[in-house]
């Protein structure tokens, strides 16, 4: 069954805004979105993905448009939607900046035990 631009128009704005909504990417359509974000999907879901970016190319040509499968897109697009559902954006937040204040106590560790170290040295303490 060949998809219709109007399912494929459908689908990418339901994926356009999860990826707005749970993912805080930037973007005017899917693919723009994709390309911002894609990064931070998993493997699967950033596949099927790219495949449904593939399928909105080639229904934009008349004869590929016969050819594509539905199934594929409807498939790919709910592996997509499960996991952008799935995302919980304030715990993702939450952990960004515990990682980030880990980061930055590691490097204030690094730093004091080498002024120690250089003390120790040139024999200061």
């Amino acid at each position: 069954m060949a998809v219709e631009q109007e399912d494929y128009a459908e689908t990418s704005a339901r994926l356009h805004d999860l990826m707005i909504r749970q993912l805080g990417a930037k973007g005017e359509d899917f693919p723009a979105t994709f390309r911002h974000s894609g990064r931070l999907l998993p493997r699967k879901p950033r596949q099927a993905a790219q495949r449904i970016i593939e399928t909105g190319a080639q229904i934009g040509n008349p004869k590929l448009a016969r050819v594509t499968d539905h199934t594929g897109l409807a498939e790919d697009a709910a592996l997509v939607e499960r996991h952008l559902t799935r995302l919980n954006p304030q715990a993702r937040r939450a952990r960004a900046r515990a990682n980030f204040a880990a980061g930055v106590a590691f490097q204030l560790v690094v730093i004091i035990a080498l002024v120690i170290v250089v003390l120790r040295w040139r024999g200061l303490v």
